[in-house]
């Protein structure tokens, strides 16, 4: 049993709540509910794009967790859906909740030649957590196709209102690595070998979480997080970048 596995199965056996909670409870709660539809629309402008250029298209999901973005992305009828993770907990919920994909185990960390190639690669909140992430960045792009499109979501904690205000609670409670700015993790990309094609930046994060969730459980609260983001680009709660091989 490698590290990675024995540290996975001792946080499960713990109940750690990064690693067991349900995130499929977690997209139903009013105050996250806006930012996956917002999202939704992102990935949905990606695949449907793709898919009218290439006909059928195949979808690696990244870290799909307990498979709920990639019970979305199976939906489409010519997406097909690999889904990997390392923790074999959401790997048993993943198989539970989307019948029509594959789910494999495997360490995110260290590339796996047999997965094969994919139209997209989809990367999302994990990053952060990848000691060595520019090898990270550079094992994903092999698993692209020719002009295959990479989809990479990250946090914005390396932002102000994140640093100065809010980065000590993020410490504490979770296991993220890395707390990147945007400099930072556009730096990474570039020497990953990828160029960036697109980038959505989500809803401002005004430094306190209780206060976030509360403006994101309203219509009101979060248009108003969404023009603060305007204004405020760099303080944005998390990016989604479209990628490119050079």
């Amino acid at each position: 049993m490698g590290d990675y596995t024995y540290h996975v199965r001792r946080e499960i056996e713990s109940n750690n709540r990064w690693y067991t909670g349900s995130q499929f409870a977690w997209v139903e709660k009013e105050s996250i509910r806006r930012i996956y539809e917002q999202r939704f629309l992102i990935f949905y402008k990606i695949i449907k794009r793709e898919i009218y250029i290439k006909g059928k298209i195949s979808l690696l999901d990244y870290g799909c967790g307990d498979g709920y973005w990639s019970l979305v992305f199976s939906r489409f009828s010519d997406c097909e859906v690999t889904g990997v993770d390392y923790n074999p907990l959401r790997l048993k919920r993943a198989k539970a909740n989307v019948k029509n994909a594959r789910f494999i185990e495997m360490d995110l960390s260290n590339p796996n030649d047999n997965l094969g190639k994919f139209n997209i690669v989809f990367c999302s909140q994990v990053v952060e957590h990848i000691k060595d992430d520019v090898s990270f960045l550079k094992g994903i792009g092999n698993y692209l196709k020719k002009d295959g499109v990479v989809i990479l979501g990250t946090p914005n904690e390396g932002s102000f209102t994140h640093r100065h205000i809010f980065r000590k609670h993020v410490l504490k409670g979770s296991d993220h690595i890395h707390f990147y700015t945007e400099k930072e993790i556009r730096n990474k990309i570039d020497k990953a070998g990828f160029v960036i094609k697109d980038i959505h930046r989500e809803v401002f994060f005004p430094g306190h979480d209780k206060l976030y969730y509360k403006l994101t459980s309203t219509d009101f609260g979060f248009k108003l997080l969404e023009l603060l983001t305007i204004l405020f680009p760099s303080q944005c709660s998390d990016y989604y970048f479209e990628l490119k091989l050079k």
